[in-house]
């Protein structure tokens, strides 16, 4: 049986479809920064349409909770991660800060680095999940099996 190496499968951000196995870690730093897959995807929706309501429709997110991630992280680190600018007639708008960009930036390079690093761990639990399925398909087949020689 083969599998696809990890490494070769592409790392994606929110606008890209998910490889079949991954790792997207959480980060703590002190009590009051946590950093996960959901926020930056936020921050890397927020960066491509250049909207926090937008960025939260995308993600299916309600605003007031993507607002509440966008300033956790800026309280958390003491300075904004994204730029607004006021709706109105000409639109409001967001950007990320260059701390939102670097935080972007960080996080997927630390993302990368795990996968590649645990390609043997990943490639076991692939092997793992596809045993099973096999064992379930199995099962199948021999339910179907029994329940045709019972007609006789």
């Amino acid at each position: 049986m083969s599998f696809p190496k990890v490494s070769s499968l592409p790392m994606t951000s929110a606008n890209e479809p998910a490889p079949s196995i991954r790792i997207r870690p959480r980060i703590y730093i002190g009590k009051n920064i946590a950093l996960g897959p959901g926020k930056i995807d936020l921050l890397e929706m927020v960066d491509k349409t250049r909207s926090i309501s937008a960025a939260a429709r995308a993600l299916g997110v309600p605003y007031k909770k993507a607002w509440l991630l966008i300033d956790s992280l800026s309280q958390g680190f003491g300075r904004p991660v994204v730029d607004t600018a006021t709706g109105g007639k000409g639109g409001g708008g967001a950007r990320l800060t260059p701390l939102g960009q670097e935080l972007v930036s960080r996080y997927v390079a630390l993302e990368q680095r795990i996968n590649a690093a645990s390609e043997a761990e990943l490639q076991a639990l692939v092997a793992l999940a596809d045993l099973f399925f096999q064992v379930v398909a199995l099962h199948g087949a021999f339910l179907a099996l029994h329940a045709s020689l019972c007609r006789f």
